[in-house]
């Protein structure tokens, strides 16, 4: 069958991140809803392309050459002809460059940007190109409507061009009774050296700055004073610079605060299996757009206790599926960690309607429909 649209997803590459699930999860619908799709990698692949190619997507490397490669025009120009793209959409600062400015040269009919957090460090140079391009850009598409907000307030830009299309995931994949056997959860405590039973806290994310897993940790301590029978995973790795010396920061808090034999670290784990042993999810973020491992959280049936950073206030209903805390407040989430670790029953309702939640507001194909629309809509105003 011949797809009536031809799609090109522009990224810095699909490694392990926030920002290309929800490309390959983007893909994958699309694929589904009879556009075809393409995914053009500006770095490198990542493992995420292995699964983007399981459903048909062909994913294409153009590789950078030096920091700044304004070869990159010509590559990603070369794809758009080759597979007679009539909509370019980008993410992040680097692809919503190089991929606009192909769209502009060939002429392509729609030309979409993406932002995806709040307070995203640019510099000056960073911020004029991309004020220049929206010029050139038909819709900056957001995760949130608290980047909106943020784009609208503190960038000026024109709220007729910025298009809120909440991320959406697999919620069945969550839903896997696998992940609640109970030898496959005693096997997971036992590797990360967990207690055989009593509750345990997980926090998953990267080891960024914005991640503040200094406040978890200092929760940690809080708590651990008074319900001592508790484990504390923390999941997650650092892989560029700043995150590594992150990395280091977070370990020196570990043991400044005595926590060497209470929090687990555990490195780089799948969501599947993290959340196989938790029973809630911590997430101590100074800034976010909408954070997946809140969404895939919440489909497991985990109640989650998140600062109120970005986008978070709209997936997580507060004191329904979960509670909002105020950023860097380390006392008000030990409050709410012990208010959940005390109250089994409360634990379930909330993982009950945030399983709710999800399905009705965050599932893939309201991802696929709702980017569908905004495409076609794009397309039917389009002058070039």
């Amino acid at each position: 069958m011949t797809n009536a649209l031809e799609v090109l997803l522009v990224t810095p590459t699909l490694r392990v991140g926030g920002n290309e699930r929800q490309i390959v999860n983007l893909a994958k619908v699309l694929s589904e809803k009879n556009i075809g799709v393409t995914v053009c990698c500006l770095v490198d692949e990542g493992p995420l392309a292995i699964e983007a190619r399981s459903y048909g997507v062909d994913v294409i490397t153009t590789g950078r050459r030096g920091r700044f490669d304004p070869g990159q025009i010509g590559r990603v120009s070369q794809i758009i002809v080759s597979k007679g793209i009539l909509i370019v959409h980008s993410f992040r600062f680097g692809a919503n460059l190089w991929g606009r400015l192909a769209g502009i040269i060939k002429r392509v009919p729609v030309l979409i940007a993406s932002k995806r957090n709040v307070f995203t460090p640019q510099t000056f140079l960073q911020r004029r190109l991309d004020h220049l391009l929206m010029r050139y850009t038909d819709i900056m598409s957001v995760n949130a409507q608290a980047v909106k907000d943020y784009l609208v307030s503190y960038e000026h830009w024109s709220p007729e061009k910025i298009c809120v299309i909440h991320n959406g995931i697999d919620y069945r994949v969550f839903q896997d009774p696998q992940m609640s056997n109970s030898q496959s959860v005693a096997n997971i405590r036992s590797e990360w050296k967990l207690s055989s039973h009593g509750p345990v806290v997980l926090q998953m994310c990267r080891f960024s700055p914005q991640k503040k897993i200094e406040t978890f940790l200092e929760a940690v301590k809080l708590v651990n004073q008074k319900i001592p029978s508790v484990s504390y995973v923390l999941a997650g790795t650092a892989k560029i610079a700043e995150e590594q010396a992150y990395d280091q920061i977070v370990r020196k808090k570990i043991n400044s605060l005595g926590l060497e034999n209470v929090v687990s670290l555990v490195g780089e784990v799948s969501a599947k299996r993290a959340l196989s042993v938790a029973d809630m999810v911590v997430q101590t973020s100074s800034r976010e757009g909408l954070p997946n491992v809140i969404l895939e959280a919440m489909a497991a049936g985990k109640p989650v206790i998140a600062t109120d950073a970005g986008g978070t206030r709209e997936c997580v209903a507060d004191e329904k599926t979960g509670f909002i805390v105020s950023i860097g407040d380390s006392e008000a989430v030990a409050h709410r960690m012990m208010e959940l670790l005390k109250d089994t029953d409360k634990r379930k309702k909330f993982g009950q309607r945030a399983q709710e939640l999800v399905k009705t507001q965050f599932s893939l194909d309201k991802l696929g429909s709702e980017t569908k629309q905004m495409y076609f809509r794009a397309l039917a105003s389009s002058k070039r």
